[in-house]
Protein backbone atom coordinates (compact mmCIF):
# COMPACT_ATOMS: atom_id res chain seq x y z
CA UNK A 1 0.00 0.00 0.00
CA UNK A 2 1.38 3.61 -0.85
CA UNK A 3 2.47 5.42 2.13
CA UNK A 4 0.47 8.83 1.92
CA UNK A 5 2.66 10.42 4.70
CA UNK A 6 5.69 10.32 2.33
CA UNK A 7 7.15 12.78 -0.16
CA UNK A 8 7.99 9.45 -2.60
CA UNK A 9 4.30 7.74 -2.63
CA UNK A 10 5.84 5.04 -3.98
CA UNK A 11 3.45 2.18 -5.38
CA UNK A 12 3.70 -1.53 -5.33
CA UNK A 13 3.68 -1.48 -9.24
CA UNK A 14 6.96 0.61 -9.16
CA UNK A 15 8.61 -2.91 -8.70
CA UNK A 16 6.30 -4.10 -11.73
CA UNK A 17 8.81 -6.22 -14.04
CA UNK A 18 11.83 -4.89 -12.33
CA UNK A 19 13.11 -8.39 -11.57
CA UNK A 20 13.81 -7.12 -7.61
CA UNK A 21 11.03 -8.37 -4.82
CA UNK A 22 9.28 -5.78 -2.45
CA UNK A 23 11.37 -6.73 0.85
CA UNK A 24 10.00 -5.67 3.79
CA UNK A 25 12.62 -4.53 6.20
CA UNK A 26 10.09 -4.77 10.08
CA UNK A 27 9.02 -8.18 9.13
CA UNK A 28 5.23 -8.57 9.52
CA UNK A 29 4.56 -11.59 11.59
CA UNK A 30 7.69 -10.84 14.28
CA UNK A 31 5.87 -7.15 14.25
CA UNK A 32 2.33 -8.22 14.83
CA UNK A 33 3.31 -11.03 17.53
CA UNK A 34 5.20 -8.20 19.21
CA UNK A 35 2.76 -4.90 18.78
CA UNK A 36 -0.51 -5.95 17.38
CA UNK A 37 -2.53 -6.29 14.59
CA UNK A 38 -2.56 -2.67 14.27
CA UNK A 39 1.57 -2.50 14.27
CA UNK A 40 1.25 -5.01 11.91
CA UNK A 41 -0.82 -3.42 9.14
CA UNK A 42 1.86 -0.64 8.98
CA UNK A 43 4.78 -3.22 7.85
CA UNK A 44 2.25 -3.50 5.03
CA UNK A 45 3.15 -0.02 4.13
CA UNK A 46 5.45 0.61 0.65
CA UNK A 47 7.34 2.84 3.17
CA UNK A 48 8.71 -0.66 4.88
CA UNK A 49 10.52 -2.17 1.66
CA UNK A 50 12.84 -1.65 -0.72
CA UNK A 51 14.04 -3.74 -2.93
CA UNK A 52 15.96 -7.21 -2.88
CA UNK A 53 16.81 -9.77 -5.38
CA UNK A 54 14.77 -12.84 -5.08
CA UNK A 55 17.83 -15.21 -4.64
CA UNK A 56 19.29 -12.90 -1.53
CA UNK A 57 15.40 -12.42 0.01
CA UNK A 58 14.38 -15.97 -0.20
CA UNK A 59 17.61 -17.37 1.40
CA UNK A 60 19.98 -15.44 3.83
CA UNK A 61 18.12 -12.51 4.48
CA UNK A 62 15.38 -15.23 5.31
CA UNK A 63 17.99 -17.38 7.51
CA UNK A 64 18.81 -13.58 9.13
CA UNK A 65 15.66 -13.11 10.04
CA UNK A 66 14.87 -16.68 11.22
CA UNK A 67 17.82 -16.35 13.63
CA UNK A 68 16.55 -13.05 15.49
CA UNK A 69 13.33 -14.87 15.36
CA UNK A 70 15.33 -17.78 17.02
CA UNK A 71 16.93 -15.71 19.53
CA UNK A 72 14.34 -13.52 20.71
CA UNK A 73 12.43 -17.09 21.48
CA UNK A 74 15.23 -17.90 23.63
CA UNK A 75 16.04 -14.90 25.52
CA UNK A 76 12.36 -13.72 25.80
CA UNK A 77 14.02 -9.78 24.13
CA UNK A 78 16.12 -8.95 21.35
CA UNK A 79 15.95 -5.76 19.84
CA UNK A 80 16.51 -5.68 15.92
CA UNK A 81 17.97 -2.48 14.00
CA UNK A 82 17.72 -2.89 9.92
CA UNK A 83 17.70 -1.49 7.05
CA UNK A 84 19.71 -0.73 3.69
CA UNK A 85 22.70 0.64 1.74
CA UNK A 86 22.80 3.05 -1.12
CA UNK A 87 26.27 3.18 -3.07
CA UNK A 88 27.36 5.20 -5.64
CA UNK A 89 26.64 5.34 -8.52
CA UNK A 90 23.14 4.26 -7.47
CA UNK A 91 21.15 1.71 -9.10
CA UNK A 92 17.56 2.42 -9.80
CA UNK A 93 14.78 0.59 -11.41
CA UNK A 94 12.98 1.53 -14.33
CA UNK A 95 10.13 3.39 -11.73
CA UNK A 96 13.14 5.37 -10.56
CA UNK A 97 13.14 3.64 -6.98
CA UNK A 98 16.79 3.74 -5.42
CA UNK A 99 18.18 -0.41 -5.47
CA UNK A 100 20.18 -0.75 -2.40
CA UNK A 101 23.75 -2.58 -2.72
CA UNK A 102 23.60 -3.75 0.34
CA UNK A 103 21.54 -4.60 3.69
CA UNK A 104 22.46 -4.41 6.99
CA UNK A 105 21.00 -5.90 10.68
CA UNK A 106 21.94 -5.31 14.17
CA UNK A 107 20.83 -7.83 17.15
CA UNK A 108 21.23 -6.22 20.63
CA UNK A 109 20.55 -8.57 23.33
CA UNK A 110 20.38 -7.45 26.98
CA UNK A 111 21.17 -10.29 29.84
CA UNK A 112 22.75 -10.05 33.26
CA UNK A 113 26.03 -9.72 32.48
CA UNK A 114 25.90 -6.49 30.27
CA UNK A 115 24.58 -6.44 26.72
CA UNK A 116 26.24 -8.06 23.64
CA UNK A 117 25.77 -7.76 19.34
CA UNK A 118 25.66 -9.33 16.30
CA UNK A 119 26.29 -7.46 13.14
CA UNK A 120 25.34 -8.23 9.46
CA UNK A 121 26.15 -6.65 6.76
CA UNK A 122 24.97 -8.61 3.30
CA UNK A 123 25.43 -7.56 -0.44
CA UNK A 124 22.72 -7.58 -2.57
CA UNK A 125 24.40 -10.31 -4.65
CA UNK A 126 25.34 -12.67 -2.21
CA UNK A 127 25.23 -16.32 -3.48
CA UNK A 128 22.09 -18.21 -2.70
CA UNK A 129 22.62 -20.56 0.44
CA UNK A 130 25.31 -17.97 1.76
CA UNK A 131 25.66 -18.42 5.98
CA UNK A 132 24.47 -15.52 8.26
CA UNK A 133 27.86 -15.81 9.75
CA UNK A 134 29.90 -14.83 6.90
CA UNK A 135 28.64 -11.17 6.97
CA UNK A 136 29.44 -10.43 10.70
CA UNK A 137 31.02 -6.94 10.72
CA UNK A 138 31.69 -4.17 13.46
CA UNK A 139 28.85 -1.50 14.23
CA UNK A 140 31.16 0.58 13.50
CA UNK A 141 31.77 -0.48 9.79
CA UNK A 142 27.90 0.00 9.25
CA UNK A 143 27.85 3.22 10.69
CA UNK A 144 30.33 3.95 8.58
CA UNK A 145 29.05 2.70 5.01
CA UNK A 146 25.63 4.45 5.76
CA UNK A 147 26.44 7.15 7.42
CA UNK A 148 23.96 6.55 10.78
CA UNK A 149 25.32 6.75 13.84
CA UNK A 150 23.55 4.03 16.86
CA UNK A 151 23.60 4.15 20.26
CA UNK A 152 25.11 7.35 20.48
CA UNK A 153 24.21 8.28 23.80
CA UNK A 154 26.14 5.39 25.59
CA UNK A 155 29.24 6.32 27.26
CA UNK A 156 32.40 6.14 25.11
CA UNK A 157 33.70 2.87 27.06
CA UNK A 158 30.10 0.95 26.21
CA UNK A 159 30.05 2.34 22.91
CA UNK A 160 33.82 0.96 22.46
CA UNK A 161 32.54 -2.61 23.52
CA UNK A 162 29.28 -2.61 21.53
CA UNK A 163 30.21 -0.80 18.09
CA UNK A 164 33.74 -1.48 17.09
CA UNK A 165 34.58 -5.24 17.86
CA UNK A 166 32.52 -7.23 15.39
CA UNK A 167 31.31 -10.64 16.97
CA UNK A 168 33.45 -13.81 15.72
CA UNK A 169 30.79 -16.12 15.99
CA UNK A 170 27.11 -16.13 16.39
CA UNK A 171 25.39 -16.78 19.72
CA UNK A 172 24.24 -20.56 20.75
CA UNK A 173 20.52 -20.51 21.14
CA UNK A 174 20.32 -21.84 24.59
CA UNK A 175 22.51 -20.52 26.59
CA UNK A 176 24.09 -16.52 27.04
CA UNK A 177 28.05 -18.20 26.78
CA UNK A 178 30.33 -16.97 24.26
CA UNK A 179 29.71 -13.17 23.89
CA UNK A 180 33.16 -11.80 22.48
CA UNK A 181 32.18 -8.34 22.32
CA UNK A 182 30.06 -7.88 25.79
CA UNK A 183 30.35 -5.07 27.76
CA UNK A 184 28.72 -4.20 31.13
CA UNK A 185 29.10 -0.76 32.14
CA UNK A 186 30.14 0.60 35.51
CA UNK A 187 29.17 4.32 34.29
CA UNK A 188 26.08 6.06 36.75
CA UNK A 189 23.52 7.84 34.19
CA UNK A 190 21.03 10.57 35.01
CA UNK A 191 18.85 12.79 33.28
CA UNK A 192 17.67 16.46 34.26
CA UNK A 193 13.97 15.70 33.64
CA UNK A 194 12.44 14.67 36.21
CA UNK A 195 9.58 12.25 34.67
CA UNK A 196 12.31 10.98 31.79
CA UNK A 197 14.50 9.74 35.06
CA UNK A 198 13.28 6.07 34.30
CA UNK A 199 11.97 4.80 31.26
CA UNK A 200 10.48 1.67 30.18
CA UNK A 201 8.08 0.64 27.48
CA UNK A 202 4.31 -0.35 27.48
CA UNK A 203 4.89 -4.22 27.22
CA UNK A 204 8.98 -4.55 28.96
CA UNK A 205 9.20 -5.81 32.29
CA UNK A 206 12.02 -3.89 32.70
CA UNK A 207 13.09 -0.40 33.27
CA UNK A 208 15.95 1.73 32.34
CA UNK A 209 17.98 5.02 32.73
CA UNK A 210 18.26 7.61 29.80
CA UNK A 211 21.42 6.62 28.98
CA UNK A 212 20.76 3.20 28.64
CA UNK A 213 21.47 1.20 25.67
CA UNK A 214 17.70 -0.34 25.70
CA UNK A 215 16.32 3.21 26.88
CA UNK A 216 17.90 5.10 24.30
CA UNK A 217 16.17 1.84 21.93
CA UNK A 218 12.73 2.30 23.24
CA UNK A 219 13.03 5.83 22.01
CA UNK A 220 13.74 5.04 18.84
CA UNK A 221 10.78 2.84 18.31
CA UNK A 222 8.38 4.94 19.95
CA UNK A 223 9.07 7.05 17.32
CA UNK A 224 8.27 5.09 14.51
CA UNK A 225 4.82 3.89 16.66
CA UNK A 226 6.30 0.61 17.15
CA UNK A 227 6.71 1.00 20.82
CA UNK A 228 4.71 3.10 23.78
CA UNK A 229 7.61 4.83 25.82
CA UNK A 230 6.93 4.96 29.56
CA UNK A 231 8.38 7.09 31.80
CA UNK A 232 8.76 7.46 35.39
CA UNK A 233 9.67 10.30 37.90
CA UNK A 234 11.09 8.08 40.79
CA UNK A 235 12.79 4.56 40.92
CA UNK A 236 9.76 3.85 43.34
CA UNK A 237 7.40 4.45 41.12
CA UNK A 238 8.98 1.97 38.47
CA UNK A 239 9.27 -0.62 41.20
CA UNK A 240 5.59 -0.01 41.91
CA UNK A 241 4.85 -0.87 38.61
CA UNK A 242 6.11 -4.57 38.59
CA UNK A 243 8.95 -3.78 36.46
CA UNK A 244 12.63 -4.96 37.29
CA UNK A 245 16.14 -3.07 37.09
CA UNK A 246 17.60 -3.02 34.07
CA UNK A 247 21.04 -4.88 34.38
CA UNK A 248 22.72 -3.30 32.22
CA UNK A 249 22.26 0.42 33.34
CA UNK A 250 21.46 -0.72 36.84
CA UNK A 251 19.05 2.18 37.49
Amino acid sequence: TVDERTTALVSPEAYANSGFVRALMAPQDAIGQSYGPAAQRETMLMSNVTPQRSSLYGFTWAALENLARTYANAFGQLWVVNGPVFCSPQETLPSGVAVPCRFFLILVDLHESGARTLAFLVPQDAPTGAAPADYLVSIREIEQQTGLTFFPSLPGAVQANLRSQPAQELWPFTTRTGTPNAAAPSTSFHSGDCCDRFISSRDSGTFHQPGCLFAELITFMSSFGLSQKVCFCTREDALASGRSPCPLCRP
